[in-house]
């Protein structure tokens, strides 16, 4: 709103943490307008601010904050504007006034001090422009917070929408989003769970994790999550979120346990792909293997690509129908017959896409045919397509190796009954 003869227009806008506002006064003299313009952005390292009234602003903040105040004025037409500080807090930093023609620009940096719990500090700065007979003030009030402890909440609960997307309120002004698939793959729409947000009680900081307990599925522990703060409305989002379905024996009733039903895939050797060609004599490619002779005291690496299953379905005795699911890595194996030991396997690398999920290093892999597995500890999702890399060092005299395949097993889903 703006008046003519010193009516002051206030605009406010809210930054991404803290305060932003400016304000104008226009001064009418002779049919020649002058306009004041004052801004002031204040951003702090914690705690909360409100607007208590037009150009006054108001924080919580715990000792020990740090604080930027960011100030900009602007006389039109140009001519000669000043921001000064009209009070600070005894002690603390000074603030040196600005002087221009046209607009400037300062900054006031604090740091609340330690031992101050309980009190309450103003800061105001001001703004003054030739022709304008009225300065205008900017104030940051902060009331300093005692010790405290952790903040409490209570279980909300929470329903999905169709698309297994959902949004809850856990307090004023704090959101939690998210949604909740069958391990990403299959949404799970209408579901009504509890969430529950996780607070540490040592050391009083703000919410660490949040626990989701749905009936029919194991409770999840949500540690990995992004916090937008915008308005002094803080938004937690979850992101897409695996439940897994909860039940009697993943083997089905057969007596195998939790992790047991898998899939192999398997590739010929003759599919083998050379890293370093330079480093053998010949390729043969026959119809049971890849013949590879190589040069004296020289290596490389050869690389197969396994079949990979990505997402998949099965039968769920727990959730009494057909799920979708992603498969997970739980080995892979390699077949290969070397000359004798001079030649010889010495490190195996396993991929998923461009992210290497395991390195077997210091082997010494040889003669044969032998098979070798090598366990996943991890057993991770499958994503993009897995490969298998081999190095491979070729004796004094050269020799060959024989690559026969390759393979991997992978993982059903635990809630999947083994057929």
């Amino acid at each position: 709103m703006r008046r003519v003869l010193l009516g002051v227009g206030l605009t406010v806008v809210w930054a991404l943490v803290g305060w932003a506002q400016c304000s104008e006064i226009p001064y009418t003299v002779g049919g020649t307008t002058v306009t004041l313009r004052f801004c002031g952005n204040l951003t702090v390292s914690g705690g909360t601010c409100s607007q208590v009234a037009s150009n006054v602003v108001q924080c919580s903040v715990p000792e020990g904050t740090t604080g930027t105040v960011n100030l900009s004025a602007q006389r039109t037409p140009a001519g000669t504007v000043t921001i000064s500080a009209a009070a600070l807090p005894t002690g603390w930093s000074s603030f040196t006034p600005v002087s221009g023609s046209g607009s400037v620009n300062a900054q006031y940096r604090f740091t609340v001090p330690a031992g101050t719990a309980g009190r309450r500090f103003e800061l105001r700065f001001q703004a003054t422009a030739a022709g304008v007979p009225s300065a205008i003030t900017l104030t940051v009030i902060l009331e300093v917070l005692g010790a405290r402890g952790p903040e409490e909440y209570q279980p909300v609960t929470g329903r999905t929408d169709s698309d297994g997307k959902f949004t809850v309120t856990i307090a004023p002004n704090k959101t939690v989003t998210g949604k909740l698939t069958i391990c990403t793959v299959t949404p799970l729409p209408d579901l009504t769970f509890t969430l529950t947000p996780v607070v540490p009680t040592l050391d009083g900081g703000g919410i660490s994790a949040f626990k989701i307990s749905a009936e029919g599925y194991e409770d999840l522990l949500v540690t990995e999550f992004s916090t937008f703060d915008l308005f002094f409305i803080a938004t937690h989002d979850l992101k897409t979120l695996c439940l897994r379905p909860r039940g009697g024996p993943p083997g089905g009733g057969d007596g195998e346990p939790s992790g047991s039903c898998f899939h192999a895939f398997w590739t010929h050797g003759s599919g083998v792909e050379l890293e370093n060609p330079e480093s053998t004599v010949s390729v043969t490619r026959l119809g049971y293997a890849t013949h590879v002779v190589g040069k004296p005291n020289s290596g490389g690496w050869f690389h197969f690509a396994i079949p990979t299953p990505v997402i998949g379905t099965c039968f769920s005795s727990a959730a009494g129908g057909e799920i979708s699911f992603r498969y997970r890595l739980l080995r892979v194996l390699i077949r290969v017959h070397t000359s004798g030991t001079e030649v010889k396997v010495t490190r195996v690398h396993v991929w998923d896409g461009d992210t290497c999920h395991a390195r077997y290093e210091g082997l010494a892999i040889a003669e044969g045919p032998v098979m070798e597995g090598f366990d996943i500890a991890a057993r991770p999702s499958v994503l993009y397509g897995v490969g298998v890399s081999i190095r491979v060092e070729f004796g004094a005299s050269g020799g060959w190796v024989r690559f026969i395949g390759a393979g991997g097993d992978f993982l059903l889903w635990d809630a999947c009954s083994c057929k």
